[in-house]
């Protein structure tokens, strides 16, 4: 049987460390909550009951249900049980207070409040142990339009004049069209045979010597 050589202050030192650490690394065992954090847009705007009243009653109306709200600091902060209940309700929350307020998805640590008080505090872990980031974008179609009508009117000036096809002029028509002027019918009939080649996503149509393209899209 091995005899323990150490004095006991040791061991005992050794096991205080070991609950101290435990303890203190333990508020990640708790969990997170999915939650929603509320601010001002700018330092004009403050969260106040008023805001409060207006998040609830949204809410309610919606019949969305929060376990917890708090209001820290110059913020509110709303928990749910799950990321689709906290979806829905930024949109909802998002709609009721309008552009002057920020409404950010967010998770709150679930960490008991004796631990906070002797400053146990949740590790902060980055995007690679958390799996990742996920973005929602929005596509702005009107602008995608303008750009391709845009690069079709240089692409066009291009290929004729690569081509030696003379035309009068060249314009945008409407949202999504392109207009090319021809002095001679020998012009559009070259110009519609060539560029049919390259445009194969525009339909075109013929009215006297013009000739007119409209996106698919």
């Amino acid at each position: 049987m091995a005899l323990n050589r150490y004095p006991l202050w040791k061991n005992l030192l050794v096991l205080i460390v070991v609950v101290v650490a435990f303890i203190y690394a333990s508020p990640i065992l708790f969990g997170e909550d999915p939650a929603i954090q509320i601010s001002g847009s700018n330092a004009t705007v403050t969260v106040n009951d008023s805001t409060i009243t207006t998040v609830t009653n949204a809410l309610k109306l919606a019949n969305i249900s929060y376990t917890q709200l708090q209001q820290e600091n110059h913020s509110l902060l709303l928990r749910f049980v799950s990321t689709d209940v906290q979806f829905k309700a930024r949109e909802v929350i998002q709609q009721a207070l309008g552009d002057e307020y920020l409404v950010a998805l967010n998770l709150a640590h679930k960490t008991p409040a004796w631990l906070k008080s002797i400053g146990a505090m949740p590790m902060k872990l980055g995007l690679d142990l958390r799996g990742g980031v996920h973005l929602l974008l929005q596509v702005d179609v009107d602008s995608v339009l303008k750009q391709r009508v845009e690069g079709d009117l240089n692409n066009i000036s291009q290929i004729l004049r690569t081509e030696r096809v003379r035309y009068a002029g060249i314009t945008r028509q409407g949202a999504n069209g392109v207009s090319v002027e021809f002095r001679t019918p020998d012009a559009l009939k070259d110009a519609m045979s060539l560029l049919n080649q390259h445009f194969h996503n525009m339909r075109g149509r013929c009215k006297n010597w013009y000739w007119k393209w409209n996106s698919n899209s």
